[in-house]
């Protein structure tokens, strides 16, 4: 999820190249390792932290079911989420479709207290889904000059990434309905850890870091080297931060 302003992050995401080699994902060419996917149901633990005071703002709870299907003769993946927490203003139901072999969006769906807003990704643009009732974004729609990724299902997506010990992948993401449009962001592989799990498992993991250039604030997930799975993210901000543990025995 983008928290920063765009320019800001353009500028420093210009000096990050210059400084560094870097491989872009390119999703045409299909540079994630989408083979690795299967049909999976998991659930995360959110927890939202204050620093000061030093306290837990929010918890949630956290349904993501991946399913790979056939529709038209066309390979297709299907993500369905569900976040139920303890503010009920942040409650959402999410329904998202992309191509299987790119993982390049089709269609995004997501109902909150707030309302519904629904996009279709099309060639050169996302629009609203003029066919969905009660789309707060039927109007909506923005230029693309090349094909971008989903940031509404990065858990799934960094998954994928072809790690390898200190790579930096440039990747192109998108927020469904953020008024700034679709652009790069660097993720560095910064190491591997052994992870301790519930129940005394430990799991060798892939260390994997975003760098927003303000405030000091980053995302840095641990992804399962033999699984291919998000186990757990950290996102430092300004005056807080945030896990997403996943709970392993959550969903069977």
């Amino acid at each position: 999820m983008k928290i920063y302003p765009t320019v800001v992050f353009c500028f420093f995401f210009v000096a990050q190249m210059a400084a560094q080699q870097v491989d872009t994902i390119h999703i045409d060419k299909q540079d994630l390792l989408t083979q690795n996917l299967k049909s999976a149901k998991s659930q995360y633990l959110v927890s939202v932290h204050s620093t000061d005071p030093a306290r837990i703002r929010n918890l949630f709870l956290w349904t993501r079911e991946l399913s790979l299907e056939t529709r038209q003769g066309k390979e297709i993946i299907v993500v369905k989420q569900d976040w139920q927490g303890q503010d009920t203003l942040f409650n959402r139901s999410i329904y998202s479709v992309s191509e299987k072999a790119t993982f390049k969006p089709i269609y995004h769906y997501a109902k909150s207290p707030r309302g519904i807003e629904a996009y279709n990704f099309e060639a050169g643009r996302i629009i609203g889904a003029d066919s969905v009732a009660n789309n707060t974004r039927k109007a909506w729609q923005i230029p693309l000059s090349e094909p971008t990724l989903n940031w509404e299902l990065d858990l799934e997506i960094l998954a994928l990434l072809p790690f390898k010990e200190g790579k930096t992948f440039a990747v192109n993401f998108y927020h469904p309905g953020s008024k700034g449009g679709p652009q790069y962001y660097l993720y560095k592989v910064i190491g591997s850890e052994m992870l301790d799990l519930a129940g005394g498992q430990r799991v060798d993991t892939w260390k994997l870091q975003i760098d927003y250039g303000q405030y000091n604030s980053t995302a840095t997930f641990w992804v399962s080297k033999k699984t291919r799975e998000v186990l757990k993210s950290l996102d430092l901000f300004k005056g807080g931060y945030r896990y997403k543990v996943k709970l392993v025995n959550g969903v069977e």
